[in-house]
């Protein structure tokens, strides 16, 4: 019986380290889990910044960009003013000058009709 007996705890020995290499197994097992479930945490974290980093990004750009189209159109509608008064004070010169040169006409004209008044009423005292 010394042999069955010897049988039986070499028997519970394998059983027990069995045992307990299948709960370190599991153990193990839970813990690379976790590692994996942690990292993969990480990477969704580090994913999702990613994305709103670019998002911010993007919508920085585009307020530049608007900023930009904003300058660029006053720019042109300054411009546009700045020639429209240029215009506007070109054709109230060339206004001021025609009628300047109406009223100098019609003095000549006038001065020309009393000079020749004046000879006339000279010759008619001679």
């Amino acid at each position: 019986m010394i042999a069955f007996g010897h049988f039986l705890n070499i028997f519970f020995r394998l059983l027990a380290e069995t045992k307990a290499k299948k709960e370190k197994e599991a153990e193990d097992k839970v813990k690379d889990s976790e590692v994996r479930r942690r990292e993969e945490g990480k990477n969704m974290q580090a994913m999702k910044q990613k994305y709103e980093d670019e998002e911010i990004r993007k919508a920085a750009e585009e307020r530049q960009k608007e900023k930009e189209e904003a300058r660029l159109a006053k720019q042109k509608v300054m411009e546009q003013i700045a020639q429209d008064r240029a215009e506007r004070a070109q054709r109230f010169k060339a206004e001021k000058e025609e009628r300047d040169e109406k009223r100098m006409e019609a003095e000549r004209q006038k001065l020309a009709q009393e000079a020749r008044r004046a000879e006339q009423m000279a010759a008619e005292r001679r």
